[in-house]
Order: C-alpha cells, then sequence, then structure tokens
C-alpha cells in the first residue's frame, strides 16, 4: 500500500511539474504576443517595457517590504542589494533591446536569437562563476545554439517589418538614425546576453538564500524606475498621457502574464526533471515563429525553421546534460 502511495505521489509530482511548464510556455508566448501587438499599436517603447518589469514590483513589494521589516533574516545584505541593483540596469538594457528586435526583425526571429544567445552565455558564465559543470552533451548543445544562430541570422528577411523602422528611430536618442535589419539581429543577440546574466545573478541569489520575491522586486523594480525615467526625459508628461487607456491595459496584461510564467516556470522547474522541463518551455520559441506568422503576418524562411529547430533541440540537450 505504501508502494502504491509512493508511485502516486511521484506520477502526480511528475505531471503537477509538466503542467506549471506548459503554463510558463503559454503565458511566455502570450506576453511576447500581447508585447508584437504594442509595436503595431505604435506604443512608446520605454512606457510599455516599463509597464512589463513594474508589475512584479507592484505585486511582490509590499510582501517583501513587511517581511523586511519584520525579520531582519530576511533582509537581503548590502552587498547583494548592489548586485541585484547592477543586474536592474542589465535587465533593463536587454528589455530595450529585445523591443528593438521585435520592432524590425518581428517576434520569431527575436525570440529564437535571444534564447540561443541567452543559453550560450548562460552556461559559460555558469561554468566561469559558479563553477557548474560543462558536460559532452552540454558542449554539444552550445555548438546547436551557436549555429541556431548562425542559421536564424540568416533567415532573417531583408524587408522584415519595414514599415516600423522609422517608428523605432523616433525614440533612439539619435532621430536621424534608422536602425537595420543587421543592428536589430545583433541588438536581440546582446538582450540575450543581458538575460544571461539575470540567470547568473537568480542562481547566485539562490545559493546564498535570497528570497526569490526579493530578488524580482528588487530587479524588475530598477529597471522600470530607469525606464519610466527614460520616457519622461524623452518626452515629458506627453509620453504617458499619448499611451491610450487600451495601451495601459494591454501593458498591464503583459505584466501579469509575465509574473504568473515566471511563477510557474520556477515550480515546473523544482517539480520535474530538467529535460521534461526543458523540453516543454522550449515550445515558447516554436509557438513564437505560429503566432508570427498568424497573427502579425510576419515571413519565415527555410534558415529560420532550420534556426529555431536548432534552438529546440540544443535546450533539449542542455537539460540531458545537467543530468549527466
Amino acid at each position: 500500500m505504501t508502494g502504491q502511495h509512493s508511485s502516486f505521489a511521484s506520477w502526480f509530482r511528475f505531471h503537477h511539474g509538466i503542467f506549471y511548464c506548459i503554463a510558463a510556455s503559454l503565458l511566455y508566448t502570450t506576453s511576447n504576443s500581447l508585447l508584437r501587438y504594442l509595436v503595431d499599436l505604435d506604443a512608446h517603447r520605454l512606457v510599455a517595457m516599463a509597464g512589463r518589469e513594474v508589475i512584479a514590483a507592484l505585486v511582490l513589494g509590499p510582501w517583501v517590504l513587511w517581511r523586511c521589516i519584520r525579520d531582519s533574516q530576511f533582509r537581503p545584505s548590502w552587498k547583494m542589494v548592489l548586485l541585484l541593483t547592477a543586474t536592474g540596469l542589465v535587465t533593463m538594457t536587454g528589455s530595450y533591446l529585445y523591443y528593438l528586435g521585435f520592432e524590425v526583425i518581428g517576434m520569431g526571429v527575436t525570440i529564437a536569437l535571444v534564447f540561443s544567445s541567452m543559453l550560450v552565455v548562460t552556461a559559460v558564465l555558469g561554468r566561469i562563476f559558479l563553477k557548474e559543470q560543462l558536460t559532452k552533451l552540454t558542449f554539444t548543445a552550445l555548438l546547436l545554439l551557436i549555429m541556431a544562430i548562425a542559421m536564424v541570422s540568416l533567415g532573417v528577411p531583408s524587408n522584415e517589418n519595414a514599415a516600423s523602422e522609422n517608428a523605432a528611430a523616433s525614440f533612439l536618442p539619435c532621430p536621424e538614425f534608422e536602425l537595420t535589419v543587421p543592428a536589430a539581429v545583433i541588438s536581440s543577440i546582446l538582450a540575450g546576453v543581458a538575460f544571461a546574466i539575470l540567470n547568473i545573478v537568480l542562481r547566485y541569489a539562490g545559493k546564498q538564500k535570497v528570497h526569490i520575491a526579493i530578488t524580482m522586486v528588487f530587479i524588475t523594480g530598477i529597471a522600470a524606475i530607469v525606464m519610466y525615467w527614460g520616457a519622461y526625459n524623452q518626452g515629458g508628461i506627453a509620453a504617458f498621457a499619448e499611451t491610450t487607456t487600451g495601451e495601459w491595459q494591454i501593458i498591464g496584461l503583459l505584466g501579469l502574464c509575465n509574473l504568473f510564467a515566471f511563477f510557474c516556470l520556477n515550480k515546473g522547474f523544482k517539480l520535474t526533471r530538467a529535460i521534461q522541463a526543458n523540453i516543454t518551455t522550449s515550445s515558447q520559441v516554436a509557438l513564437a515563429v505560429v503566432m508570427g506568422v498568424l497573427f502579425f503576418g510576419e515571413t519565415t524562411t527555410l534558415w529560420l525553421y532550420a534556426g529555431v529547430a536548432a534552438t529546440i533541440a540544443g535546450i533539449v540537450l542542455i537539460g540531458c546534460g545537467s543530468e549527466e
């Protein structure tokens, strides 16, 4: 009887974890689709991206503040506060570059490039700073992901989102500068690098027993504050006043999707094996291409499909490598 109970508990735990991973993938896909829709609405980039980050700080911030006041053991050290503040600035930069990719080369291409570069850099930084092992399978996965970056870059249509290039330029420091497709490809790769640094800090903070809520509040709060300041510095109150009610609603929904997706992903990785979690969450790369084609008229090429396939294969192999 005890054996049957243990078997059922194991089965329930595994499928419960897979459910969380599927939910995370769908929520992230929804979040990215809403972000892509904001691009079509010509929403202010900094206002949109700040709204994407600020929801987590607003939802979790009061609870974190209450716990810090009541429990001195809960409070992070000053060194950790400085690290999280710097990471918030890195996250802000990554989010800005991420939006540039959406504006010029579209959702599918941007997410494939971000995922590939993020995983490669995360593995390298994890080896350097956290002394994480690089197994043969992980090394093979990294080679696949580097190939994926090359294939996706070759597969970017030269006229992708050309109509949005001028809109992208209007928020840049130099108004006469037009963001080119190669520059958008590079910005997407650099966004992946920024998110890789975020991943390493999240892992490090976890090892230092810093509560995940503290990490999220500091990082997203700092990123949001800086981006809101940037929006005000560029356009004054008009930058916010010109954002329509509909756009604010989309931004709020986008932020909530991001928050719940992060919660589901974190829970899913705790409840199931890395390989199953990686296979499930990697589906968002393919879903991004599908959503881009079906709802936003983005064009695709054989190079893009090959790059997406290589990205998914690399993600799966990384999961296998972590269990060697």
